[in-house]
């Protein structure tokens, strides 16, 4: 005879190891990008992990343009960033993003873009 047991996932003490199973976590120890307990892969890109990486630490704050511009285009003049460059940063990352069940980032107009919190 053969018994067969069923545990819910999200019962179960393996979350800190795999993170959060909603919403966005990323690993402190590589860099690892989740989405509701799914690995983002392949790797974001430096500018991209940059960006989510201060989302991140704001915490459902919102990040503005020139904090975005400071922190991922560091080693640049602010002047020489168009608008259209942090667009674009965005965009990407928000399509390398959506194919997961939940959209962790939402953009907040004339402000800048946010972590949504669960």
């Amino acid at each position: 005879m053969v018994e067969l047991k069923f545990v819910d996932p999200l019962a179960t003490p393996i979350a800190p190891r795999v993170g959060r199973f909603r919403g966005l976590w990323i690993d402190d120890a590589n860099g690892d990008v989740w989405v509701d307990a799914r690995l983002v892969q392949p790797a974001l890109s430096g500018k991209q992990q940059s960006l989510l990486q201060m989302i991140y630490i704001a915490d459902g704050k919102v990040v503005r343009r020139d904090e975005i511009i400071a922190t991922v285009w560091a080693y640049a003049s602010p002047d020489g960033i168009s608008n259209d460059a942090v667009e674009s940063l965005i965009k990407r990352h928000k399509k390398r993003l959506k194919d997961y069940s939940s959209e962790p980032l939402e953009m907040v107009r004339d402000k800048g873009i946010r972590l949504v919190k669960d």
